[in-house]
């Protein structure tokens, strides 16, 4: 990294840092930073540094409530990739159900996003497991829930695709 991009990127980082002061902001921030990784497969591992540093800068916020506990960059960091997880599994689902001849090309669309997702989100989880922001264990499930439940069949060619792209980086760790 160049000198001013370095420069650039430690004063970005420390005014997310800065604007982090409370759980609301910190979860927009974290939504704002997913959502850039999973939509630019190629930066993630940028974002992942991104959350790396904002993980090991920004102080504990104060719980919401007496029973939450702290809040952490980490627990909202893992909250938000889950949501970005579900909301494929949803986008999957209506596009299972476009069956009719003029939603042709929107379904085409919405498969190329779906895609597009699945592999950022992908690569995005790959990166935070190299920088140890994400445990073994929900990267275990990532794989298992890409195998398919059902033993005897073949899972989807999308999620092998992504399932030999999450392997690449466990061999790296």
């Amino acid at each position: 990294m160049s000198r001013l991009a370095e420069e650039k990127y430690n004063r970005l980082t420390s005014h997310l840092i800065r604007s982090c002061v409370t759980p609301d902001i910190l979860k927009r921030v974290t939504t704002l930073i997913v959502e850039k990784a999973v939509l630019e497969p190629t930066s993630c591992p940028m974002y992942a540094q991104l959350c790396y540093d904002i993980h090991n800068k920004l102080p504990k916020l104060p719980p919401k409530t007496m029973v939450s506990g702290e809040i952490t960059f980490k627990k909202v960091l893992l909250n938000t990739m889950q949501k970005v997880f579900e909301g494929t599994y949803e986008l999957s689902e209506e596009i299972r159900k476009m069956n009719a001849p003029d939603q042709k090309e929107e379904r085409i669309d919405k498969e190329r996003l779906l895609k597009l997702r699945n592999l950022g989100n992908l690569r995005f989880v790959g990166e935070l497991f190299l920088k140890q922001m994400i445990p073994e264990k929900i990267v275990h499930h990532i794989v298992q829930e890409l195998l398919g439940a059902d033993k005897k069949m073949c899972p989807p060619d999308d999620d092998l695709e992504a399932l030999s792209l999450s392997q690449d980086y466990r061999q790296q760790a």
